[in-house]
């Protein structure tokens, strides 16, 4: 490659690397947002199987909760079909849609969703949250 023409090789000064050093860049936690809610998610504790009963109540009386989403009451998705195989048959992006049916489909799965006014308070809550299954055999081969 050729350095001398100072493009590939040579130094190239920062834009932002003086006020990184110094302190003074501002980053997107630095900013304070009115009325910003966060969330905190719930996951499946099996691997295959149906959600048996979700026991939200102590969740949804925790400190500054503002919702609790479960399949239950979530907003239906509309879900498009991908049919993008990869090498041979595989796919190439997962379309499921979480929070649509009790079926859990894998381990660590989205059950549940808590909307809260901190980030601590949205933690808290989801280990409130009460999921019972009703397990079923998980396959341990991939299935044509």
């Amino acid at each position: 490659m050729n350095t001398e023409s100072g493009v590939v090789g040579g130094p190239v000064d920062r834009v932002d690397g003086v006020d990184k050093v110094t302190g003074r860049a501002t980053y997107t936690a630095d900013h304070d947002l009115e009325d910003l809610h966060h969330a905190a998610l719930i996951h499946a504790e099996i691997a295959n199987g149906q959600i048996q009963a979700i026991d939200t109540s102590r969740a949804a009386a925790a400190p500054g909760v503002v919702r609790v989403f479960t399949p239950d009451d979530a907003p239906r998705l509309v879900v498009p079909q991908a049919n993008w195989n990869l090498f041979t048959g595989g796919k190439a992006a997962e379309n499921l849609a979480p929070l649509q049916d009790r079926a859990v489909h894998y381990h660590g799965q989205i059950v549940g969703v808590v909307v809260a006014a901190t980030e601590e308070q949205a933690r808290h809550a989801a280990s409130l949250v009460s999921v019972s299954y009703t397990p079923e055999p998980h396959a341990l081969a991939p299935v044509d």
